[in-house]
């Protein structure tokens, strides 16, 4: 909608007021999976998310949906969940190593399991303790909000008055 709205302005107007907006996903982002093995949505009640308490955090990784092969099975991590997950926030050489334990075998999902969940600890550590601070500091909270709000008015107030002059409605 809003590189239609974008595109008609402009074209109308002769002036690229508004820029055209572009969408990027990364391939390997197009899809993220949930804990039941479908597309992540808050709608499946399904995610992981990244700022709830450590203990809440590991019972919903401890609760991703897996096959029932066994421990010494080997098992295809380009089919688990928990592998796929894994691979979304692990360097290459974390992603290679768990994917040859998988398929050697002898490894269980509560095991990389445990993995992710301390892969999303140490990937989510800054963001995590710079949310706590900001909860308990909710003052510093407002005063961004407030000072960002200003910014952004007075860049918006350019681009409307822009608009009225180019479209006659100036006043």
């Amino acid at each position: 909608v809003t590189r239609d709205i974008a595109k008609s302005f402009n074209s109308v107007y002769g002036q690229e007021v508004f820029p055209m907006p572009e969408g990027y996903t990364p391939p390997e982002v197009a899809t993220v999976p949930g804990t039941d093995g479908q597309k992540m949505s808050k709608s499946y009640n399904n995610t992981i998310t990244m700022f709830e308490p450590e203990k809440k955090l590991r019972k919903t990784i401890m609760g991703i949906k897996t096959d029932s092969l066994g421990v010494d099975d080997p098992k295809d991590p380009d089919t688990c969940n928990v592998y796929k997950l894994f691979s979304l926030f692990a360097s290459d050489s974390q992603k290679n190593d768990l994917a040859a334990r998988y398929r050697k075998g002898g490894l269980g999902y509560g095991t990389a399991k445990q993995e992710l969940f301390e892969l999303l600890l140490e990937t989510f550590k800054g963001p995590r303790e710079e949310r706590e601070k900001l909860q308990n500091d909710l003052g510093h909270v407002k005063a961004v909000l407030k000072s960002s709000a200003k910014k952004a008015r007075s860049i918006a107030e350019a681009t409307i008055q822009e608009v009225r002059d180019l479209s006659g409605l100036g006043f």
